[in-house]
Protein backbone atom coordinates (compact mmCIF):
# COMPACT_ATOMS: atom_id res chain seq x y z
CA UNK A 1 0.00 0.00 0.00
CA UNK A 2 2.65 2.68 1.20
CA UNK A 3 4.41 1.14 -2.41
CA UNK A 4 1.25 2.69 -4.21
CA UNK A 5 1.05 5.65 -2.80
CA UNK A 6 4.88 6.68 -3.60
CA UNK A 7 4.25 5.57 -6.84
CA UNK A 8 1.22 7.66 -7.54
CA UNK A 9 2.47 10.95 -5.94
CA UNK A 10 5.30 10.20 -7.96
CA UNK A 11 2.99 10.76 -11.07
CA UNK A 12 0.99 13.72 -8.95
CA UNK A 13 3.94 15.59 -9.25
CA UNK A 14 5.18 15.03 -12.76
CA UNK A 15 1.67 15.51 -13.89
CA UNK A 16 1.92 18.42 -11.77
CA UNK A 17 4.99 19.92 -12.80
CA UNK A 18 4.16 19.26 -16.36
CA UNK A 19 0.93 20.85 -16.21
CA UNK A 20 2.34 24.28 -14.79
CA UNK A 21 5.33 24.64 -16.89
CA UNK A 22 3.05 24.43 -19.92
CA UNK A 23 0.90 26.96 -18.44
CA UNK A 24 3.35 29.54 -17.62
CA UNK A 25 4.84 28.98 -21.16
CA UNK A 26 1.26 29.26 -22.71
CA UNK A 27 0.80 32.48 -20.35
CA UNK A 28 4.21 34.20 -20.96
CA UNK A 29 5.49 32.66 -24.51
CA UNK A 30 2.65 33.29 -26.97
CA UNK A 31 5.00 34.91 -29.82
CA UNK A 32 7.17 31.09 -29.84
CA UNK A 33 4.06 29.07 -29.37
CA UNK A 34 2.12 31.15 -32.18
CA UNK A 35 2.94 32.14 -35.59
CA UNK A 36 2.24 36.04 -36.47
CA UNK A 37 -0.65 34.90 -38.85
CA UNK A 38 -2.30 33.17 -35.96
CA UNK A 39 -2.05 35.71 -32.90
CA UNK A 40 -5.28 37.32 -33.24
CA UNK A 41 -7.08 38.64 -30.03
CA UNK A 42 -9.51 35.28 -29.57
CA UNK A 43 -6.87 33.03 -30.07
CA UNK A 44 -4.17 34.85 -27.83
CA UNK A 45 -7.32 35.13 -25.17
CA UNK A 46 -8.09 31.26 -25.59
CA UNK A 47 -4.50 30.43 -24.64
CA UNK A 48 -4.38 32.15 -22.10
CA UNK A 49 -7.23 30.69 -20.83
CA UNK A 50 -5.70 27.57 -21.29
CA UNK A 51 -2.84 27.91 -19.32
CA UNK A 52 -4.45 29.26 -16.40
CA UNK A 53 -6.25 26.05 -16.91
CA UNK A 54 -3.50 24.31 -17.32
CA UNK A 55 -1.57 26.19 -14.05
CA UNK A 56 -4.77 25.00 -11.93
CA UNK A 57 -4.85 21.94 -12.62
CA UNK A 58 -1.50 21.21 -11.66
CA UNK A 59 -2.00 23.16 -8.47
CA UNK A 60 -4.46 20.47 -8.19
CA UNK A 61 -2.45 17.97 -8.79
CA UNK A 62 0.49 18.67 -6.24
CA UNK A 63 -2.25 19.48 -4.07
CA UNK A 64 -3.46 15.73 -3.93
CA UNK A 65 0.16 15.00 -3.04
CA UNK A 66 -0.24 16.38 0.30
CA UNK A 67 -3.17 15.34 1.02
CA UNK A 68 -3.34 11.83 -0.28
CA UNK A 69 -6.36 10.47 1.92
CA UNK A 70 -8.53 13.65 0.25
CA UNK A 71 -7.82 13.03 -3.36
CA UNK A 72 -11.31 12.04 -4.29
CA UNK A 73 -12.77 15.29 -4.00
CA UNK A 74 -10.63 16.64 -6.33
CA UNK A 75 -11.04 13.52 -9.11
CA UNK A 76 -14.85 14.59 -9.24
CA UNK A 77 -14.48 17.72 -9.74
CA UNK A 78 -11.64 16.88 -12.74
CA UNK A 79 -14.18 14.36 -14.03
CA UNK A 80 -16.51 17.30 -14.22
CA UNK A 81 -14.13 20.14 -15.39
CA UNK A 82 -13.72 17.45 -18.77
CA UNK A 83 -17.57 16.64 -18.74
CA UNK A 84 -17.81 20.83 -19.57
CA UNK A 85 -15.22 20.49 -21.44
CA UNK A 86 -16.85 17.76 -23.44
CA UNK A 87 -19.95 19.39 -23.40
CA UNK A 88 -18.98 22.49 -25.25
CA UNK A 89 -17.49 20.61 -28.08
CA UNK A 90 -20.34 18.60 -28.83
CA UNK A 91 -22.66 21.85 -28.50
CA UNK A 92 -20.49 23.54 -30.90
CA UNK A 93 -20.70 20.77 -33.09
CA UNK A 94 -24.52 20.08 -33.24
CA UNK A 95 -24.36 24.12 -33.86
CA UNK A 96 -22.44 23.81 -36.81
CA UNK A 97 -19.78 25.41 -35.43
CA UNK A 98 -17.40 23.03 -36.14
CA UNK A 99 -13.18 23.50 -36.09
CA UNK A 100 -11.07 22.39 -38.45
CA UNK A 101 -10.55 18.94 -37.20
CA UNK A 102 -14.01 18.12 -37.11
CA UNK A 103 -14.49 19.25 -40.39
CA UNK A 104 -11.64 16.94 -41.57
CA UNK A 105 -13.72 14.07 -40.03
CA UNK A 106 -16.67 14.72 -41.44
CA UNK A 107 -14.99 14.57 -44.81
CA UNK A 108 -12.60 12.20 -44.08
CA UNK A 109 -15.75 9.66 -43.77
CA UNK A 110 -16.13 9.63 -47.40
CA UNK A 111 -12.28 8.97 -48.64
CA UNK A 112 -13.36 5.53 -49.08
CA UNK A 113 -15.78 6.53 -51.96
Amino acid sequence: MICMQKINQIIYAVFGVGAILFGVATLLFQEALLSETHRSFPTTHIFREEGAAAIFIGLMSLWCIFNYERRAGVHYFLMAFAFLIAAIHWFDYFAGLTGPVIGLLKDSRFSWL
